[in-house]
């Protein structure tokens, strides 16, 4: 339900009338890790699961979509922290989390894909 709700808190604000379409920025990994993103040479977000999805999110509600590689050297060392920093300064609006780590002040869904081990 969650997620649900907010793909149309998303969407809300995009109606047929509304101003220009916002511009959704998502932090994403910057290369080519299958299945999640394909980056080709030019460093352009052109397949996987992320990238589809995104495009699929933007079309649905109308954004305007801006891949953005999070390029912080900690990121891997610091995920959900680089994450938070990024979407703090506005540097991405949103990002995959999966460490499930955001949690307070964050708007977040139910998790759509769960790996069991």
């Amino acid at each position: 339900m969650r997620g649900a709700l907010f793909l149309l808190a998303l969407t809300a604000a995009h109606l047929p009338g509304a101003a220009a379409r916002r511009k959704l920025k998502v932090g994403m990994i910057p290369f080519t890790y299958p299945p999640w993103t394909a980056v080709n040479a030019a460093g352009n977000f052109t397949g996987g699961f992320f990238t589809d999805f995104y495009r699929e999110m933007a079309a649905v509600g109308d954004f305007e979509l801006e891949f953005v590689p999070i390029t912080d050297p900690g990121y891997f060392l610091d995920f959900a922290g680089v994450t938070k920093s990024w979407l703090d300064s506005g540097k991405i609006d949103v990002a995959f989390d999966t460490t499930r780590s955001l949690t307070s002040g964050y708007l977040t869904t139910t998790p759509i894909l769960t790996f069991h081990v």
